[in-house]
């Protein structure tokens, strides 16, 4: 019985032996009791039985009453309800060995019989105050406690300056959930009797005032009161425990662990003794000793997956999760539809990186019972990391479904959103989350992308601002805030932007790239320049940074320069469309143009619809080619082009440096006809203005960009055309 008490106050459910815990257990003066109750009214006695001192006659009901109260303030209610039950045998009718009687066998969980026995006390006496009051208690321990809180009124109705009665009320509201109103009948009751004089000062009744007193917020008396208990019997082990539950409330935790080593010292074996010290042991960090606890529990009663599922989740705490795992399963060997076993299981499974076992063990527990929100919502955890994002959308909206109202939920929920590209749903579940916590920097920041991803760059900004706020050192909002004040044109705030991003990491190189961007669009193209050389000591091989450098550079002048950054992108990544285009308009204004035209044909070929690249490739198609048909007129002794065609029938490309003497002014045109050979075209880049003579030098020859080198020296006769030498036909 006493093993039960602590559940007092506790919240707990159970209501068996420990409900009588809440009994006052009174013993009235004799001098308070009607005669016809005294203990110590002359008893009729057997013929023959002894006629000294009643208390010493075993034949005499005094004998019993006191023997029994004797074994009852020690805890050993069987012996005395053998006590009581050997004094009715005596005087039957005898209402307080009823009352007596009943509250013996509430001691002893039997609750139904001891109301019979206050039933047969109050049909005797129906002003029995005490079988009235125990009734009512008899009948909150069966769940009955509506009854009870009537028994108790009907009490104070007639009494109503009667503590007990208010004191027994406020254990019927208790058990009914009524807190508030438990607590007042508490505080009436002592303010009635603040030290409750008229309860006997036993073990009993002293665990009972302190739980009262416990429940009432009043811990440092609830401690006096388990304190005079334990002045009657250091071996009660109830009252050590209790003491131990105080002190660990009140924060006192070294002293709540030693009294519950006492109590641990009188029953090796209290089950309740050693979930306290679990509870103590686990709130102080200290879960080798809980462990050891969880063991001791198990070592009693081996087939108790409670105990296993506790060292389960005390030894994953520990780091453990294959001594936690064997913990578990062994409770579900036990158990298999253990849902606390089968979670946390799954949570193992899910901290531990397993994401599909995990999700298997989050079905099964869903399987068994799927109004579960918490495993629903891990489930979907799982399934994102999984990038199963439309389960685990379906995941996020079951819990949110079930009343898991949470700002960890939507947060979730927006970023499987997000992932799936559905970006307005995700702004709404990101609201929600910040909705719930607008503290939330990383909700904050990941409105803000998504927000940019539909180009709602205000409201971005905003977003950023806020992430920023909460967390200045969040390199990632700072930076993506630059990025929307880029695209909103605002290029200083960008830069002030990237340059606090790189005051947190120096190093960043996307931070130095875009404050370079940032910086060329404000025409500050010498720091734009240092700007990449900072981000290019730091990669060398960042195509993006060469290229972006080469253009800095081409809008200085510096062509040369320019035209090497572009060449080292190239040699990083020879498919980067941007850096043939770039490369082909140096070499244009280089007045290089047949290899201004191969980097045009090179971006075209890698993007066809590149407009920039056709465009330049069109302007410059008027000064490089020359239509040479070729027939069968070859002067003899003149170079025949026949090796020119070799192998193919389609036009050729190929330089062609002029130069005249110095005397000589004339320009040949643009366009020009040669005759000879078969019908073939080749096509003749010669550079504007250049001079002509009597030889023109072909110094390169490519056949379709295969590389087919050549060298020829070609004797063109110059005729005079309108008083003007112009080159012969061949």
């Amino acid at each position: 019985m006493l093993e039960q008490l602590h559940l007092i106050g506790t919240g707990k459910e159970s209501a068996g032996l420990g409900i009588f815990d809440k009994i006052l257990h009174h013993e009235k003066d004799t001098k308070d009791l009607p005669a016809s109750h005294t203990a110590d009214r002359p008893p009729t006695h057997a013929p023959g039985a002894s006629t000294g001192a009643p208390e010493y006659d075993p034949q005499s009901v005094t004998f019993w009453i006191r023997k029994g109260h004797n074994h009852c303030s020690v805890g050993e209610s069987t012996e005395a309800l053998t006590c009581y039950e050997k004094g009715l045998a005596i005087e039957p009718d005898h209402a307080d060995l009823w009352v007596h009687r009943g509250i013996a066998l509430g001691n002893l969980g039997k609750c139904t019989e001891a109301i019979a026995s206050f039933d047969k006390a109050l049909a005797l006496d129906p002003a029995n105050v005490n079988a009235a009051l125990n009734r009512g208690v008899a009948l909150g321990a069966i769940g009955k406690c509506e009854e009870a809180l009537g028994a108790f009124d009907s009490t104070l109705k007639g009494n109503p300056d009667n503590a007990l009665a208010w004191y027994n009320k406020g254990v019927a509201l208790l058990l009914l959930g009524k807190q508030n109103e438990a607590t007042g009948a508490y505080e009436k009751a002592f303010e009635i009797s603040p030290d409750l004089p008229v309860i006997p000062e036993n073990i009993l009744t002293m665990l009972n005032k302190s739980a009262i007193l416990e429940n009432i917020g009043k811990n440092e008396e609830a401690l006096q009161a388990l304190d005079q208990a334990l002045s009657i019997n250091l071996k009660c082990t109830e009252c050590w425990i209790r003491k131990g539950r105080i002190f660990r409330k009140i924060g006192r935790h070294k002293e709540a662990i030693w009294e519950i080593e006492r109590a641990i010292a009188v029953t090796p074996h209290d089950p309740a003794a050693l979930e306290e010290l679990r509870i103590t042991l686990i709130g102080l960090g200290k879960l080798e000793g809980a462990i050891w606890a969880f063991e001791k529990a198990i070592e009693i009663n081996p087939k108790d997956p409670e105990a296993w599922c506790g060292k389960g989740d005390t030894c994953f705490q520990l780091n453990n999760p294959t001594e936690a795992l064997s913990a578990f399963e062994t409770a579900l060997a036990l158990d298999p539809n253990n849902v606390p076993a089968l979670t946390s299981t799954a949570d193992i499974y899910r901290k531990t990186g397993e994401h599909e076992r995990a999700v298997e063990k989050y079905d099964t527990v869903l399987d068994v019972d799927p109004s579960r929100a918490h495993c629903w919502y891990h489930r979907a955890i799982c399934l994102q990391t999984l990038e199963d994002y439309k389960e685990a959308l379906t995941s996020y909206r079951k819990a949110i479904s079930l009343g898991l109202d949470d700002a960890d939920v939507y947060y979730g929920e927006g970023v499987v959103l997000s992932s799936l590209s559905w970006h307005l749903e995700a702004c709404d579940a990101f609201t929600k989350c910040l909705g719930k916590n607008p503290k939330n920097a990383v909700a904050w920041y990941n409105l803000g992308v998504v927000l940019e991803r539909i180009e709602r760059h205000e409201e971005a900004l905003t977003a950023y601002d806020h992430a920023v706020a909460l967390d200045p050192a969040s390199v990632a909002s700072w930076y993506n805030r630059g990025i929307v004040l880029e695209a909103l044109g605002r290029d200083e705030e960008a830069i002030k932007s990237y340059d606090h991003v790189l005051s947190i990491d120096p190093r960043n190189e996307h931070a130095i790239f875009n404050k370079g961007v940032a910086l060329e669009h404000l025409g500050k193209e010498v720091e734009a320049i240092h700007a990449f050389t900072r981000a290019l000591d730091i990669d060398s091989r960042d195509k993006e940074a060469l290229l972006a450098k080469g253009m800095a550079l081409e809008h200085l002048g510096k062509l040369d320069e320019s035209l090497h950054c572009y060449d080292d992108s190239l040699s990083l990544d020879e498919k980067n469309v941007c850096a043939w285009e770039r490369k082909a308009e140096i070499l244009e204004k280089e007045e290089k143009y047949f290899e201004a035209a191969e980097c045009y044909e090179r971006a075209i070929s890698l993007d066809p619809n590149l407009k920039e690249a056709r465009e330049g490739l069109s302007h410059l198609q008027p000064c490089l080619s020359i239509i040479c048909k070729k027939t069968q007129k070859n002067p003899s002794g003149w170079f025949t082009m026949e090796m020119l065609f070799k192998n193919t029938g389609k036009a050729f490309a190929y330089d062609v440096n002029l130069s005249v003497p110095a005397c000589d002014d004339v320009k040949i045109p643009k366009t020009f006809v040669v005759a000879s050979g078969q019908e073939k075209n080749v096509v003749v880049h010669v550079l504007p203005g250049a001079k002509c003579r009597d030889t023109v030098e072909i110094c390169t020859l490519y056949h379709n960009g295969m590389g087919n080198n050549y060298e020829q020296k070609l004797p063109v006769p110059l005729v005079e055309q309108d008083g003007v030498e112009r080159p012969a036909p061949l």
